[in-house]
């Protein structure tokens, strides 16, 4: 009896053990590089620059925000009027754009407009709206004035792999006004299609995606060097979900990234000239990454030239471009982006003086 326990026992023990053996590995899950798993990030993106009469007296505030660069192939204000068009046609989408003032708040804890201010929230600027009937709002809207989007997004960048994934929350119409002489601001309501989606109707969405553009354009790493330009547009300048992702953030990413490429361990391009691979000469000379002759006196008097290894500075690292397609789902207003490139940009004083900036390296993401 007790023979036949021992046996029985091994048996388990074993069968057991094949079916460990049998089983899967489970893949480990790659790690955000951005500080923490979950990054919200919010920042605007314009088609065009400020009115030629606005541009003096506003250029260091507008030099806060990402325009599109002419590399882009994307007609965004046709964009922006058919995605608010389509947006105030579907209901549960829209919410409240006061929720940016509310740092931490969870992405998913959002209220509804009430009925008749959700429409009106599209109207800033047109005196005695008496209607609240969609199709006749509809018609008293400027959509010319429609030139940039606030992209409320969730960040996820592994630098191992070269991973930089944005997952599109939502994303706020921004238009722009003269009111008593001065450039104003307003945002209609958070687009935010894609809310209760579960995992069924997430696949059905990607296949029914269709590309609407490619986005370039310069994303300032350290925002918060803008504050105080133009009282009131904070929300679009800082970012108040994750205000440590600034420069000091993205610091030990950039230097990883960059001596990975000066060592030649990644394919890098020129921004200009997407089929030319860079040389580990020229990605060092371009990130400035180079030994430096400099005449000295030792202790004798004597003059003797000597050799300064090179020195990358990263704190020159204030932006960066990114290159990403962007998609959308026509059905749920869902939109997805694809991060095809990115480019640090360094800026420094030139020896005349001058505040400059310079496109390093183009780094092709997986």
């Amino acid at each position: 009896m007790k023979n036949m326990i021992i046996k029985l026992l091994a048996i388990i023990v074993l069968s057991f053990s094949l079916f460990s053996c049998n089983e899967p590995t489970q893949e480990l899950k790659a790690k955000n590089d951005l500080q923490y798993d979950k990054v919200i990030v919010s920042y605007n993106v314009a088609a065009e620059e400020w009115p030629e009469e606005l541009r003096s007296e506003d250029s260091r505030w507008q030099n806060c925000i990402p325009f599109l660069l002419p590399q882009s192939d994307i007609d965004y204000n046709a964009f922006l009027e058919k995605y608010i068009r389509a947006a105030l046609k579907k209901d549960g989408v829209i919410y409240d754009e006061t929720i940016v003032d509310e740092p931490y708040k969870p992405i998913t804890e959002k209220l509804l407009y009430q009925p008749g201010a959700k429409w009106h929230s599209y109207l800033y600027g047109v005196d005695n709206v008496d209607t609240v009937n969609l199709e006749e709002n509809v018609k008293l809207i400027d959509f010319e004035r429609y030139v940039s989007a606030i992209f409320f997004e969730e960040w996820f960048f592994n630098v191992k792999n070269l991973e930089f994934d944005k997952t599109v929350l939502g994303v706020s119409p921004v238009f722009r006004f003269i009111r008593d002489d001065q450039l104003m601001r307003g945002r209609s309501g958070i687009v935010m299609p894609a809310l209760n989606m579960d995992a069924s109707a997430l696949k059905q969405s990607d296949e029914r995606l269709e590309r609407v553009g490619k986005l370039v354009y310069e994303y300032k790493m350290y925002p918060a060097s803008c504050a105080g330009e133009q009282e009131g547009f904070a929300e679009e300048r800082v970012n108040f979900y994750a205000p440590m992702l600034n420069s000091h953030g993205f610091m030990r990413i950039m230097e990883k990234l960059i001596f990975s490429a000066i060592k030649g361990e990644l394919t890098v391009y020129d921004f200009y000239d997407k089929s030319k691979q860079l040389s580990k000469d020229e990605v060092a000379e371009r990130c400035n990454y180079l030994p430096e002759e400099v005449m000295m006196i030792d202790y004798d008097g004597n003059e003797i030239l000597k050799t300064i290894e090179p020195y990358l500075d990263v704190y020159e690292i204030e932006s960066m471009v990114f290159e990403e397609e962007l998609y959308i789902d026509w059905e749920t207003l869902r939109l997805t982006k694809k991060v095809v490139s990115i480019t640090p940009v360094r800026t420094y004083f030139h020896e005349s003086g001058e505040r400059r900036k310079k496109l390093m390296v183009t780094i092709k993401m997986q």
